[in-house]
């Protein structure tokens, strides 16, 4: 086996909106029977939109949900998903790869997960988000964004919102519309400026 350094990790300090203790909790006592009232968490700069180290008994979620406009039911759908991992252990499949989603943590997060397609979508929508099916996770694509003068004035005409000359993609104080939009504005200048 290959022995690689981890980097540390870049902990984000807890804002004084959100409070996932109550969050965890509450998942706890209506999935898990209480089963998973010692959870803790935390906010990190990391590749993955979540995951959880089942022998701490911790979640870390990525930085860019650490923001006003987040719906609670999108941090519950996380935390019911990484639960799951605690309960259903991953397993090895025919050909001896570990597969940590197996099909019977898909059905239990079906059965438990009330707003699980809408977080989703919410999540999708909102975040720079990629998926990697081969090692089942989501990632959050850090990019830097540019925008030309141009593009911020068209977006501040087209939109109301005074965008910065740049922004990362995954910075959670620069969502304040969706990405799409943002790029339909841009795309749109841009047209504009190569036909003139």
């Amino acid at each position: 086996m290959r022995h690689t350094e981890r980097k540390p990790l870049l902990l984000q300090p807890q804002l004084p909106y959100r409070n996932l203790d109550h969050i965890v909790k509450s998942v706890s006592a209506q999935h898990f029977k209480n089963a998973y009232d010692d959870v803790t968490w935390s906010f990190v700069i990391q590749r993955t939109l979540a995951n959880i180290m089942p022998a701490a008994r911790h979640v870390q979620i990525h930085n860019v949900l650490n923001a006003t406009d987040v719906p609670e039911d999108v941090f519950v759908t996380i935390i019911i998903h990484e639960m799951l991992h605690l309960e259903i252990p991953a397993v090895k499949d025919k050909k001896g790869k570990w597969n940590s989603h197996p099909d019977e943590f898909w059905e239990a997060e079906r059965n438990r997960s009330p707003n699980r397609e809408a977080s989703w979508d919410w999540l999708y929508t909102n975040l720079p988000l990629e998926r990697r099916e081969r090692l089942q996770c989501t990632d959050v694509v850090g990019k830097l964004i540019r925008f030309s003068p141009e593009e911020r004035a068209a977006a501040r005409v087209r939109f109301g919102i005074e965008l910065p000359a740049r922004i990362r993609s995954d910075d959670p104080l620069f969502r304040r519309i969706s990405f799409d939009k943002w790029y339909l504005a841009i795309a749109e200048t841009r047209r504009k400026n190569s036909s003139g």
